[in-house]
């Protein structure tokens, strides 16, 4: 990526000597004594006969503390935006407002195809804390369905490793547990999942008659990664109260898929994850417009920014918007491009236009020429890079096929 911005003219940002921008990550975690206790609305202690084996984790993204609250079931505790019509969200008919989301891992496991894929987008237990804290729960369980790859196992500590300081408290307990919550409401586990794995957007959560203390502690090992961000001067004067407009794409991906968020099946485990789409496209794109935009004539500083740890938690873009080499309040708008390379039936999804009240009316315009099918999402709350900018309130679209 270096090597193609400086044969195109591109430079570091100003006062900066290098390419790369270092950050600071959780590298590994170590669960140093996390415990469970449910209690029934009589009072009586649910406990699984296995107690003296291990059968609740933390989450590696978890924070360190202690919740006391009622427990809710969020079914797989996604929430996917209304795209082309369709729209999915758990938490529609339940309410987790200071309670414990309970939700199962993955994605409702009996989808194909597009649909599939999609679920799968929003599935990250990262996106998962995230969307449970955003409606106001104060902790989430995770459990493992009996219909799910890796049955009835405890989410392992590699798995997302990298989000800390999350703002939930959150942990992984085993299939035994997981049968004891919803045996309180005499249901199987399997057969709630089964209710749900169809991809049904209707089939909901519910309340569970338990009431738990929640206790999450974890020790962890920091690590360092770099974002690549490179930068192209203005060739006139800048009148703009924003002198920069801010370019960026995720250059990571899953490897071998081992830490989660792959859509590859028991027999395609552990092989290489290329992520040609995701998001060799998105920087292919990028690395294009600064090649484009290098020989014209600019009235704004254009900065490029090729983020690192975005599978593990926006760990890269969250840095540059705390580190703030450009002031954010200088940006006058961030273009995300994330999973670009795969244009079906000539349709751009267009993400985040929420975020600016000029976006849908600019973006319409601009593609009058080009003539894509337009599909506009307002929520600018999504499993990518576009949310540490938009958090900034920094103006920001997400564009998407």
């Amino acid at each position: 990526i270096i090597g193609e911005l400086q044969r195109v003219g591109l430079e570091p940002l100003p006062g900066v000597e290098d390419f790369r921008q270092s950050f600071i990550y959780t590298a590994g975690v170590e669960d140093s004594g996390t415990t469970l206790a449910v209690q029934t609305d009589g009072g009586s202690l649910l406990a699984p006969s296995s107690s003296e084996e291990l059968s609740v984790r933390g989450l590696a993204f978890s924070d360190t503390g202690v919740v006391d609250a009622p427990l809710v079931f969020a079914g797989y505790g996604l929430s996917v935006p209304e795209t082309d019509g369709f729209s999915y969200d758990s938490y529609a008919a339940v309410d987790v407002a200071d309670k414990i989301a309970v939700v199962l891992r993955y994605f409702p496991e009996d989808t194909e195809g597009e649909l599939r894929g999609t679920l799968s987008r929003y599935a990250g237990l990262r996106y998962k804390a995230f969307t449970a804290r955003e409606r106001g729960a104060k902790g989430l369980i995770v459990v493992t369905g009996p219909r799910s790859p890796n049955a009835g196992e405890l989410v392992p500590l590699t798995f997302d490793n990298a989000m800390g300081d999350s703002g939930i408290v959150a942990a992984t307990v085993d299939g035994e547990i997981g049968s004891l919550l919803f045996e309180s409401v005499g249901e199987s586990l399997e057969t709630v999942q089964a209710a749900l794995d169809t991809g049904n957007p209707h089939a909901g959560g519910f309340d569970l008659p338990l009431h738990a203390e929640l206790e999450v502690k974890l020790e962890r090992q920091e690590g360092i990664g770099n974002n690549v961000i490179g930068y192209l001067p203005p060739t006139v004067p800048v009148s703009a109260d924003e002198p920069y407009v801010l370019l960026g794409a995720h250059y990571d991906h899953l490897g071998y898929g081992r830490g989660g968020d792959s859509l590859a099946r028991a027999d395609e485990a552990h092989e290489v994850h290329n992520g040609a789409d995701d998001n060799a496209s998105g920087v292919a794109a990028i690395l294009s417009i600064s090649a484009s935009l290098a020989s014209v004539e600019r009235n704004r500083g254009l900065v490029v920014a090729f983020w690192s740890g975005e599978e593990l938690g926006l760990l890269g873009s969250a840095d540059f918007v705390r580190q703030e080499p450009v002031p954010m309040s200088d940006i006058a708008a961030y273009l995300n491009f994330d999973m670009v390379g795969r244009l079906r039936e000539n349709t751009l999804t267009v993400q985040a236009v929420g975020s600016s009240p000029i976006w849908t009316e600019l973006v319409q315009e601009l593609n009058e020429p080009i003539g894509f099918d337009l599909s506009f999402v307002a929520d600018p709350y999504l499993p990518t890079d576009v949310m540490s900018l938009n958090a900034a309130e920094v103006p920001s679209l997400a564009f998407f096929t």
